[in-house]
């Protein structure tokens, strides 16, 4: 969103237009239909980060970081920033779930692994027993 915003900013598209083409490039329903609810907030007088915090899609840094941007004019930059901010969180997340995945893998075959020595013990002990009894 943040990413496709701020292009659309600074490519000169009108504020409207931006973002619903913003919202339009996102599959995060929730964010969607925000897009909807800050373009009737801004046609009814808001600013950006004040409509961006009452659609609730938001976190307070985003809204904070967009309000910097409307005051000192960089918006299309403060834009670009928090569009690399999350494509790092979904880094981190999409790294921590490979993580978590390859932990669990090792786990399943720890396991594996634990289950045939003891399985193969026990038919060697079985095997001594029956040996003995003769």
């Amino acid at each position: 969103f943040a990413r496709v915003l701020g292009q659309c900013v600074g490519a000169g598209l009108g504020m409207n237009a931006s973002i619903t083409t913003a919202g339009e490039a996102v599959e995060d329903e929730k964010i969607r239909r925000a897009s909807r609810t800050i373009i009737a907030r801004i046609e009814a007088g808001d600013r950006l980060a004040d409509a961006l915090q009452a659609s609730r899609a938001f976190d307070t840094a985003f809204v904070g970081m967009v309000a910097q941007g409307e005051l000192s004019g960089t918006l299309d930059r403060m834009l670009d920033r928090l569009a690399e901010r999350e494509a790092d969180e979904a880094r981190r997340s999409l790294r921590r779930i490979l993580l978590g995945a390859v932990a669990f893998v090792y786990a399943l075959v720890v396991v594996y692994i634990g289950w045939r020595i003891v399985s193969g013990f026990i038919g060697v002990v079985g095997t001594i027993e029956n040996s003995l009894e003769f």
